[in-house]
């Protein structure tokens, strides 16, 4: 009996690994650059772009959004900033990955502008975290029916 509880862990073990890998892959990710206009770069954990994908762009305070397209060949949304220097862009792709990013522009600036994010790394391990609670909460309301 103990030789297939360890199967049977082993083999939920290998379904996590190989979803966490194929959900990462399809990760979209970001870099900002400023300079004439502003150049949000979307791309894959892969490396791939994330291309022709509608997107919304919303400067701070507007409801309604100030441009409105599909992200580039190579993933990217370009825009002047004209004044208003805090963004949001929500783009989602029609399998539902995408992106839902607040960043700020700096006027008359050409530097980078800095985004808070939490990295790839600290996401991962929250996931696995909140599982590994999923588990052993399983296994403890589990555990005291079979005592009862």
């Amino acid at each position: 009996m103990a030789s297939v509880a360890g199967c049977y862990r082993a083999a939920v073990a290998a379904v996590l690994i190989a979803l966490a890998g194929a959900a990462s892959s399809h990760e979209v990710q970001h870099d900002i650059a400023q300079g004439d206009a502003v150049v949000v770069r979307l791309v894959y954990a892969d490396g791939e772009p994330f291309s022709y994908e509608q997107y919304e762009l919303y400067a701070k305070g507007r409801a309604q959004p100030v441009q409105t397209g599909r992200t580039d060949f190579k993933g990217r949304v370009l825009f002047a900033a004209d004044g208003s220097t805090s963004w949001r862009l929500r783009t989602f792709s029609a399998d539902g990955h995408g992106v839902d990013l607040n960043f700020d522009t700096r006027a008359g600036d050409t530097a980078a502008p800095s985004v808070a994010e939490t990295s790839r790394g600290t996401r991962l391990l929250f996931g696995l975290a909140v599982i590994l609670a999923g588990f052993a909460a399983l296994k403890l309301f589990v555990r005291r029916k079979k005592l009862a």
